[in-house]
C-alpha cells in the first residue's frame, strides 16, 4: 500500500540488508529476475528458472557455499537450489521393466524428466515441456 518509490526504497532496503548477512552469497529483487529466461544466462538463468512467479516474494537470496539455511523448527540441510554447483548436482536414476541399461555422463536438467518418462511410456510429452527427453 506504500506510493511506488517507498515501496522500492524499502525493497532495496531488505536487499541491502540481506546481503549483509553472513552466510548470503546474493540478494537481489525477484522483480529483476522474473520472466522470459532465456534472456539470462549463468546463476540469473538459474535463479529465473527457479521462481514461481505466483509463490516468490519481493526479495531471493541464496546461501553461500558450504552454508545451509534451515528453518528453526524444521532442519532440511539440502535445498537442491541454491546456486552453488554441488547443492545443484542431484543424481537421477530411471529404473523400470523394459527400460534398457545405460548412462548419461553429461549434465542433465530437471526439465528433461517429464519428457523422458512420457517417451518411455510411449506418450506425447506433456503440451509445456522445452527440453528433449534423455538418450541412453
Amino acid at each position: 500500500a506504500l506510493p511506488d518509490a517507498k515501496r522500492a526504497a524499502m525493497i532495496d532496503a531488505i536487499v541491502a540488508a540481506i546481503a549483509a548477512v553472513p552466510g548470503i552469497a546474493r540478494a537481489d529483487r525477484t522483480a529483476d529476475r522474473r520472466g522470459d529466461c532465456d534472456r539470462f544466462t549463468g546463476d540469473d538463468r538459474a535463479i529465473c528458472l527457479s521462481l514461481d512467479v505466483e509463490r516468490a516474494g519481493e526479495v531471493f537470496y541464496a546461501p553461500a557455499a558450504g552454508t545451509s539455511l534451515v528453518k528453526a523448527d524444521w532442519i532440511d540441510a539440502v535445498g537442491h537450489g541454491s546456486l552453488n554447483a554441488y547443492d545443484r548436482e542431484v543424481p537421477l536414476l530411471v529404473l523400470g521393466p523394459g527400460i534398457p541399461a545405460g548412462t548419461v555422463s553429461a549434465p542433465v536438467s530437471p526439465l528433461q524428466v517429464a519428457p523422458t518418462l512420457a517417451a518411455l511410456l510411449g506418450l506425447p510429452a506433456p503440451p509445456a515441456a522445452r527440453a528433449p527427453p534423455l538418450r541412453w
